[in-house]
């Protein structure tokens, strides 16, 4: 699933790799506009079946309210399913939170046409995906997931530490 202008793009290259795409369904979807339920059934998604829904690096370009419907379709998902997703901490956009770099993507983001538009308070992550159906089982930030994943290696990685990766259990 993807916005259909970045979809196409994503085949475009692809293909001019030589990529073999028999196993796999572009669905394209304007989050701010549509619900992903009737392409991703179109593309032979079976939602009575447990799935793996991974929204990466998109919630931050949406509308509260798509990010809303997408976490409540996920939440109605096939329970023991997994949602994993991305967000930004909203002191970023409000201006509360200061951190590292984050005056300069929120700067390149804008100038790009592509503002951010949607962040969370941690704090307040596990009772919104409660509240849709979802059970919160990890948040981590991007200087403890890096510090997780990458190792020492991690400690030259700097900014982005406003960056969220989540893991939610569907029906939890």
């Amino acid at each position: 699933m993807d916005h259909p202008a970045t979809s196409a793009e994503k085949r475009r290259r692809l293909a001019r790799l030589g990529a073999d795409f028999a196993h796999v369904r572009f669905v394209p979807v304007d989050f701010d506009r549509q619900t992903p339920a009737p392409g991703l059934v179109q593309a032979g998604f079976d939602p009575s079946q447990p799935a793996i829904v991974i929204l990466d690096g998109v919630t931050n370009y949406l509308q509260p309210e798509a990010v809303d419907a997408i976490t409540r379709w996920v939440g109605g998902l096939a329970r023991g399913g997994r949602f994993i997703f991305t967000y930004i901490h909203s002191g970023v956009l409000d201006g509360s939170m200061s951190f590292e770099s984050a005056a300069a993507v929120l700067r390149a983001v804008r100038r790009s046409g592509e503002p951010w538009t949607f962040g969370m308070r941690p704090d307040t992550v596990p009772d919104y995906l409660n509240q849709r159906g979802l059970h919160l089982l990890a948040d981590l930030g991007a200087d403890e997931y890096r510090r997780k994943f990458i190792g020492p290696t991690a400690r030259s990685i700097r900014g982005y530490g406003f960056y969220h990766a989540a893991l939610a259990e569907i029906g939890g």
